[in-house]
């Protein structure tokens, strides 16, 4: 950290900064630890009048506050605009890695089966409470998934939604080009508004890179993504390596889904859970009637 920006920063009196954790287009992200000797992370997004930037900090503190309380979403602590001169900041919990981290370790760049259909039945729960609120997230990627570890459990969380927007807002022109995205579904790729059927498409192709480790349909190119994802899509057994068809079946229900309308959650925990339990080595069932799989549940 420079001096002009240490100076900058020691107008936040109440957290020791203990070091800079990532830097990139959207700003800085801080470790820091507060006043009670909690870590937590500072994300600094600098000040740009009527700039991407400023929207984007506007749109993530109203999609976290609507979202509090949900176990599944990264808790905001506080934010602020005030009181830095350069940078608008928030103030979350601190997680522990990311997902994409987790992948990358594994010596095939992949996890097992039973990983990805645990991560993916996770990613349908943390999706349909988003939706129950009236939000998307709009960037699903495996580096926006981190977890949370104590002695007691681990959790799944989402983090980084300055795409985030409101049900209302997704109808309103968007000043984002979604067809760059590499997990938009084809139709939010080409302008189409979001919807949730649209995040599940996005779900859907994540489920390759947990499954295969790759992108089939990545192309620097985004024209040539997009066509490349509309022939993935149509026919993902021709593309997907045979350790990775066990994803299929839930690609298939998401392809189904009809634009815009309702999407049935529990249909696509089911067809999880089945190609779980196919291979799950241990299924209990317990006084309530849900199946316990090596700690992981899946209701009936």
């Amino acid at each position: 950290m420079s001096s002009s920006e240490k100076s900058e920063w020691d107008r936040i009196s109440d957290c020791q900064f203990l070091k800079k954790i990532k830097e990139g287009g959207y700003g800085k992200v801080f470790l820091v630890k507060n006043k009670n000797g909690e870590r937590e992370v500072i994300k600094a997004i600098p000040k740009i009048k009527n700039g991407r930037l400023d929207q984007s900090f506007k749109q993530e503190v109203e999609a976290l506050n609507a979202l509090r309380g949900l176990d599944a979403v990264v808790e905001m602590r506080c934010s602020d605009s005030a009181t830095l001169i350069s940078y608008r900041f928030i103030v979350l919990e601190l997680l522990d890695v990311t997902v994409d981290e987790l992948r990358r370790k594994n010596e095939t760049k992949t996890f097992k089966p039973i990983t990805t259909l645990q991560i993916l039945w996770e990613l349908v729960n943390i999706f349909e409470a988003i939706h129950l609120r009236c939000f998307f997230h709009r960037d699903t990627m495996l580096s926006n998934l981190m977890m949370k570890y104590t002695p007691e459990f681990s959790m799944m969380k989402i983090v980084d939604f300055g795409l985030a927007c409101s049900f209302t807002d997704a109808t309103k022109p968007s000043a984002i080009n979604f067809i760059e995205g590499t997990f938009s579904s084809p139709l939010v790729s080409q302008g189409h508004p979001f919807k949730c059927s649209e995040e599940m498409i996005s779900i859907a192709l994540l489920a390759v890179h947990l499954a295969s480790g790759s992108v089939p349909w990545g192309d620097s190119n985004s024209q040539m993504m997009l066509e490349k994802k509309i022939k993935f899509l149509e026919k993902p057994e021709f593309v997907l390596p045979q350790g990775a068809h066990y994803i299929i079946p839930f690609i298939t229900a998401t392809k189904k889904l009809t634009y815009g309308d309702a999407v049935d959650y529990h249909k696509l925990r089911k067809i999880l859970s089945a190609e779980y339990i196919a291979r799950a080595k241990k299924v209990v069932n317990d006084m309530f009637g849900v199946k316990m799989i090596d700690g992981n549940f899946f209701m009936e």
